[in-house]
């Protein structure tokens, strides 16, 4: 087994914290109302799959709203699916809004995999701004 080193790694004690795997970076900020931005840039795939899926559903917690910004991402393999399947039913059991920002390479893969629908998805990080001070949406991606 492959141990790959988290090059980049910190974290605070405001909840910001940063991480780095195989093609990968991961950075959380608390917006200061009650909303964590989870973003998520470069390739995910399998490489860096149980490194992205611990750095993001560590941090769905009842104590606030969750954003995931992939909106950046360079290339999303099947590997993702099952990290957005354990963010949405983590969220669900402990009662936490959240919403999955995507861009071309995320949606193409939940397009591709027909799931679009089974996440609260946002196609530009510019729409979800307004979540900071409004309820987050069901999903607004077309389903067809």
């Amino acid at each position: 087994m492959t141990v790959i080193s988290n090059s980049c790694s910190s974290e605070s004690s405001r909840g910001a914290a940063t991480g780095c795997w195989a093609g990968v970076r991961c950075e959380a900020r608390p917006s200061g109302d009650g909303l964590l931005v989870v973003r998520v840039t470069g390739d995910l795939d399998l490489a860096n799959a149980a490194e992205v899926r611990l750095f993001v559903t560590d941090r769905v917690r009842p104590d606030r709203r969750l954003m995931l910004d992939l909106s950046e991402a360079d290339f999303a393999g099947t590997a993702l699916l099952p990290i957005l399947a354990e963010v949405s039913d983590k969220a669900t059991r402990r009662g936490v809004e959240w919403v999955l920002v995507v861009g071309r390479a995320v949606y193409r893969l939940l397009n591709a995999a027909d799931v679009v629908a089974h996440f609260p998805v946002v196609l530009s990080f510019d729409q979800s701004v307004a979540l900071k001070r409004a309820p987050l949406p069901q999903s607004t991606a077309e389903e067809g």
